[in-house]
Order: structure tokens, then sequence, then C-alpha cells
């Protein structure tokens, strides 16, 4: 799991500096990312070239090297598996183990555990007690986007194809009679002003996990396939759905996950309203909005279950993140036509919240969020309505 990247950059000349002389030269470096330590190093070329050298898949002894001083240093950097008994190192080879026993594609390794994040904040930290972290967020954006106006104009949110021959007008749509679903496509939206005080509704949320995760129906050949209601690569639906629940009828403030074959709730660990607030403002890398959420739906990934048929594939990572983004909309329409609050985000400290819920990373993984609540009696649309041009 170490892929190797060429990249070059400006530094001090020693030559030059030990003749007294301040100077400046080009140097190409290696950038080496490990999924196994999920960090990256640079190397020069001569230790990137001792360090391809080394095999891959069986042992050596360090003293053979050309560079042992350097044996250490890598290792700690997660570019080498030694047999040391410390504790880092020992966690490295399990780690470097399951990751092959998983069956995971090295690009999507190293893009997954690289972009994992582990104690983000994106806002200034917000009080537990803070009444009207929406109105807190607001602000703080609007502080932000000073320095957007320094940037060039961005590109448009629309885009004509320089190649086209022609354009076709199409009829207004018309829509179907006796359907409501139309209603709740259009008045699906994000909603992040929540009502502190408002309970979510325990059978609320039994519909939301209901249907949006349990299964419909199954179909048996090599393995079993699972029909619901989002689609999923090869009928696989490997993401696995817990709750963060801060305020929910008839349920304690905890941790739990959701078991889709029997519609019911395991109880993981359980906390203070308070906790599990302040908690599922760290879960979402510090936004506020989630203060007053009822619960949060944490979406993680079980990698081997789509690994398994498709062995070491470079897609399969991606497949499973578009899962993730069926499940988002389908939270999103069940959500509207409960006349809830709502919004999904995928800025989560993943390490953070997996070391909560007793995951390891690599064969379960943490993806994305589902905040949903009671709507404040304050909330409205954050878009304004779009005017077509031709109707």
């Amino acid at each position: 799991m170490l892929p190797f990247f060429l990249t070059d950059g400006t530094m001090p000349d020693f030559s030059e500096l030990l003749q007294g002389r301040i100077a400046l030269r080009n140097q190409s470096m290696v950038l080496a990312a490990s999924a196994i330590a999920e960090a990256e190093s640079l190397l020069c070329l001569d230790e990137f070239t001792e360090l391809q050298n080394i095999p891959s898949r069986s042992w050596v002894e360090a003293s053979s090297l050309k560079k042992p001083e350097c044996v250490m240093a890598w290792s700690k950097s997660g570019l080498l598996i030694t047999d040391l008994s410390e504790d880092w190192a020992s966690a490295y080879r399990q780690k470097e183990e399951r990751l092959d026993s998983e069956l995971w594609h090295c690009r999507s390794a190293v893009y997954h555990f690289l972009s994992k994040w582990k104690g983000v904040s994106l806002f200034p930290p917000i009080n537990a007690e803070e009444a009207d972290p929406y109105g807190f967020a607001l602000q703080k954006l609007a502080e932000g986007a000073k320095s957007w106006e320094k940037l060039e104009l961005p590109p448009s949110p629309f885009w004509n194809h320089p190649r086209a021959l022609s354009q076709i007008p199409l009829n207004p749509p018309e829509r179907p009679t006796n359907s409501d679903l139309f209603d709740t496509l259009l008045s699906r939206a994000s909603t992040r002003y929540f009502n502190p005080e408002s309970a979510l509704t325990l059978n609320d949320l039994s519909v939301l996990l209901y249907y949006a995760f349990a299964p419909l129906g199954t179909a048996k050949s090599v393995y079993t396939a699972i029909h619901k209601t989002s689609p999923s690569g090869g009928g696989l639906h490997p993401t696995e759905a817990y709750l963060l629940v801060r305020k929910v009828e008839n349920l304690r403030p905890g941790l739990y996950h959701y078991l889709p074959q029997d519609h019911s709730l395991e109880v993981l660990t359980t906390f203070t309203e308070r906790e599990a607030a302040e908690r599922a403002v760290h879960y979402a890398a510090g936004q506020p909005y989630v203060l007053h959420a009822g619960a949060l739906i944490i979406m993680a990934s079980r990698f081997y279950r789509n690994h398994w048929k498709y062995r070491r594939n470079e897609r399969t990572y991606m497949v499973m993140a578009m899962d993730i983004g069926h499940l988002g909309q389908t939270l999103y329409l069940l959500s509207a036509k409960l006349d809830l609050g709502y919004f999904f985000t995928a800025a989560v400290n993943a390490a953070d919240i997996e070391s909560d819920l007793y995951l390891d990373g690599a064969q379960q993984g943490v993806m994305a969020m589902f905040a949903v609540g009671v709507k404040h009696p304050q909330a409205t649309l954050e878009f304004s309505p779009f005017v077509s041009r031709r109707f």
C-alpha cells in the first residue's frame, strides 16, 4: 500500500553555505504515501532507490541495506514493516495484514486513509450551551466569505459544450396526476436550523432507518444480493448505519448500531444529552448546525463486502462512495416527506468516530453522516426559486 510520487522544490545549497555563501538549488524528491501510517513522507532519490529495492513480500535484515540508519525512520513513517516488538510496529503489521486480507486496491486504500480526517474543526469552537448555533454558524461563514472576495470570479454554474452542433428546446415538463413524489422532490432541501427543545419522535427515526436501510428482498446465487430502496453495486449494500442520539423520544442519548435484518438497535454507548451534543459537533468537524440535531445517522462501509466480489479493483471504492450518495438522497426524500429538518455531510472526523464505534477503519470505515431533527420554527429555505429563461 505504498505509491510514490515525484516532486521537486528548492532547498539550501549546503556546499555553498559551508563556504559562507547563501544559495538555493533545485532538488527532486519523492513523496511516499503510506496507507498504514495514514501519512506522507519526503524521500531523496537515493533513499527512494534503496527503498524500492527492498522486497515487498519477504523479510530482509536491516544490516544488509545500504542505508540501515534510515530503517527506523522509514518504519515509523509506515514505509517499511518491521518485526520489532514495540506497540506501533505491531499495530502497523496488523493493519498491513488486514488491508491485504480485506483485498484493498492500493490506490483506493491510499486515497481513503490519507483523506480521512481526525480532529479537524471547520469552525471556531462553539459552547454546548449556545442558544442559536445556526446564527453562530452564519456569522462565522459571513466572516470567512470575505476571503473569497479576493479570489478570481468562480466558474459559472452552467456550462455549454463548445462543440455542440445545435440546441433542441424541450417542452415544459408535465407532472403525472395523483402523485406526491414531485411535491416531495421540490420540498427536498437541506435544513440546518433545528429546534433545541423538541425531540425527534422514535417513529420518525424508525421510518427513516427502515425505508433507507432495511432489506425489501433478496436474490441468492453464489452470494446473497439484497434489494433496498436505494441502488447498490452488485446488490451488495455494504453500508452500515450507526446513530448518535441526542434527543429522541424514548431513546437514551448515546451511540447505536442499526440491525436492518431485525429492524432493531444495538446499544453501544450511553451519554448525557450534553455529551451527545458535544460529540455531534466534533464528529461533524466543528459544524455548529448539528448541536441541536435530534440524531446523526452515521454511514460506514463494510469494505470486504464489495472487495469479495470486485477483488482489488480500483473502481470498487468509488462504487461504495456512490452507495453512500444514493442513501443520502433516499434519507433526504424520506425526511422531506416527514417534514423534518435534515442535511447530509461528508465533512466528518471519520477517524475519531471509528474509535468511538470500535471500528478498525480497514474492515469498516466511516464515510459520511446525515443529521436529522425537528425544524426550528424560524427555519426557512436557504435558496431562492430558480426562474428558467424559457418558462
